[in-house]
């Protein structure tokens, strides 16, 4: 096990590097689908102006399905002469913030009213610049350049304030999806992806997803409202970190804030794949949302396509993945109606695509429980969808999934969206690494053997581990402590006690610079970073000649020093070494027309076909 910390220094020369270089696109929520800012959230505090004042407004948090962003939004009323609110900073630290970035964007929100607003943004506190709008009854979107308030943008406190005056008293409005904006500058890389007979491409060229998936939350903050794009020094720390392990793609479960995170992801050869949430129970009673309803509907796709528009044009971005394991959070008896959603949806973001440089994929992510059943039922509904995702949870082996897929004989290839095995073991009420290590090797293992790659038939394109880091923040209310409690049953795991705090392969601690690489880690990192080497090239000189099939010779006749590297040995890709080998490499010297199986000669690379004799042995 290994401890990593930050380096102070280069931390700092980092976050210089990004000041300087950093596009000028972001989008900062700042009234979310969550409703009002959690309790722990230290971004975002709502003042109700007025409590216990009859003459004043009050704010109440409306839950309904049919709302713009789906379940929740805001509503003012009550009052006699004031109503309104507004949002602040008021972080542990600071209570103002530096928003320049946004000074040439939009203030953004949707207001069911009809009547004349005020609109303000306070910055610093104590200096207050409003913007009044008319409302005309139905939910509409409004939009206000920034540039119309005149504040200072280095000193924001409260990002948004709106009230109503000098009204009746039974005058209300609502409002929802308050956001700060400003578009995406043109990057000069432009990212293509493309599925050519089942197999994955990024400009032209086969990919392979070696992912994981993370929503980056610390210690003491609560994973659905913390920002994490906005935190550069920890997702620095993170992408050193992914570096090393082979990463080239992460899951994000929600969109990021702060386009300077998605630039040091692909500065560093990463891409990133943007997850849409989607509601799927909308009150205290955990009813279903209803994906029957036109409402709904449009309202999700107008959500998705919205998101398409925010960070479409970033290179970083590989593909959208549309829900989290909806297909068991629903009325199973109106799935047509959830696939529906998702088909339309996919339809309005492949049109949009067409006018842009970029392209990208669109898949769902499955739960397993019912897989096989849905892709065999609505294939042929979707077909903008490009690919076909799951969670697998089912221990050391996948079993047959993989082979029931293929059997379907559906053009669409197959993702594995989470999988991975918890670190910590009830059976002794301790944190077991090698336990969660051996679970996860063993499923990488079957992982590789099911890959696609050129010229097979498999039907995986790639697989997210789950999950990065440990998240504290999903079981209890106490998100600085690291919960034990067994979350979820599983026969299929040793200990069969999951443990929804204890997932990463990295674990965290109370400081928020601290990683701790788990057993699961390095031996994911040997997995993910294979040697390279020269078929052929038996005495690893970096060259295919004579002394090549003569040190293989001697090794298997008259006891000579064995290759360092067996594999490369292995002339001819049979998995075995023997005297066809060295024959193999003489013919390609001297006869021609011999092709020696890659990695070729002159080029090194990894052994793209699975055998027992590897490198080192």
């Amino acid at each position: 096990m290994r401890t990593i910390m930050i380096n102070f220094i280069s931390g700092v020369l980092f976050i210089f590097f990004l000041a300087v270089c950093q596009a000028q696109a972001d989008v900062l929520p700042i009234l979310r689908d969550e409703g009002l800012p959690h309790a722990e959230d230290d971004l975002l505090l709502w003042p109700f102006f007025g409590q216990g004042n009859p003459d004043n407004g009050v704010v109440t948090e409306i839950q309904e399905q049919t709302s713009p962003e789906g379940v929740k939004f805001l509503r003012f009323s009550k009052g006699t002469t004031y109503k309104g609110g507004g949002l602040f900073f008021c972080g542990a630290a600071v209570c103002e913030k530096d928003l320049s970035r946004f000074q040439n964007g939009n203030l953004e929100f949707l207001v069911r009213v009809n009547g004349q607003l005020k609109v303000e943004v306070e910055a610093p506190k104590g200096n207050k610049s409003s913007v009044l709008i008319n409302g005309n009854g139905p939910w509409q979107k409004i939009s206000i350049p920034l540039s119309s308030f005149a504040v200072d943008f280095t000193r924001v406190y409260g990002p948004f304030l709106i009230t109503a005056e000098n009204v009746a008293s039974t005058f209300s409005f609502d409002v929802d999806n308050v956001r700060w904006t400003v578009p995406l500058r043109n990057y000069e890389n432009h990212t293509v992806v493309s599925i050519d007979n089942g197999q994955l491409k990024v400009n032209g060229v086969p990919f392979i997803a070696r992912g994981v998936a993370s929503d980056f939350t610390p210690v003491g903050k609560y994973g659905p409202a913390y920002l994490w794009s906005e935190d550069p020094v920890s997702y620095t720390a993170d992408i050193t970190l992914m570096k090393e392990l082979g990463v080239n793609v992460v899951r994000l479960y929600s969109p990021p804030t702060n386009s300077a995170a998605l630039d040091a992801f692909y500065e560093a050869g990463i891409y990133v794949i943007v997850g849409f949430p989607v509601f799927t129970k909308w009150n205290a009673n955990n009813r279903f949302v209803d994906f029957s309803n036109p409402t709904v509907q449009q309202n999700n796709r107008d959500r998705f396509k919205e998101m398409v528009e925010d960070w479409g044009k970033h290179p970083a971005v590989l593909m959208w993945v549309m829900g989290n394991e909806v297909n068991i959070n629903t009325d199973r008896t109106k799935m047509s109606d959830w696939y529906t959603l998702v088909e339309n949806a996919a339809t309005d973001v492949k049109q949009l695509e067409q006018g842009m440089d970029n392209k990208h994929l669109i898949t769902v992510a499955n739960a397993d429980v019912s897989i096989i059943q849905d892709v065999t039922t609505f294939d042929t509904l979707l077909q903008h969808l490009d690919l076909w995702s799951v969670h697998l949870y089912r221990g050391k082996s996948f079993g047959r999934v993989f082979d029931d897929y293929k059997a379907l004989n559906i053009t669409k290839p197959f993702m594995v969206t989470e999988f991975g095995c918890d670190a910590y073991d009830k059976r002794i009420n301790d944190e077991n690494q090698t336990l969660q290590a051996d679970y996860l090797e063993a499923q990488w293992q079957e992982i590789e053997q099911h890959l696609k790659r050129s010229d097979n038939t498999e039907p995986l394109v790639g697989a997210f581990v789950f999950s990065w880091r440990d998240d504290w923040w999903k079981t209890g209310n106490a998100h600085n402590q690291h919960d034990t409690a067994c979350d979820w049953d599983n026969p299929a795991y040793a200990d069969r006690c999951m443990n929804e705090e204890w997932w990463g392969i990295l674990g965290i601690t109370t400081n928020p610079d601290e990683r701790i690489e788990r057993e699961a880690f390095t031996r994911l990192k040997n997995l993910w970073n294979p040697p390279v080497f020269i078929r052929g090239d038996s005495n690893g000189d970096g060259l295919v000649n004579i002394s090549d099939p003569i040190m293989t010779l001697e090794y298997l006749f008259i006891g000579g020093k064995p290759p360092a590297c067996l594999d490369a040995a292995d002339s001819n890709d049979t998995g075995d070494l023997d005297i066809s080998d060295p024959i193999h490499t003489l013919f390609y010297l001297f006869v021609g027309n011999v092709v020696i199986p890659p990695p070729s000669p002159p080029q090194p690379g990894p052994d793209p076909t699975a055998d027992n004799l590897g490198c080192g042995n």
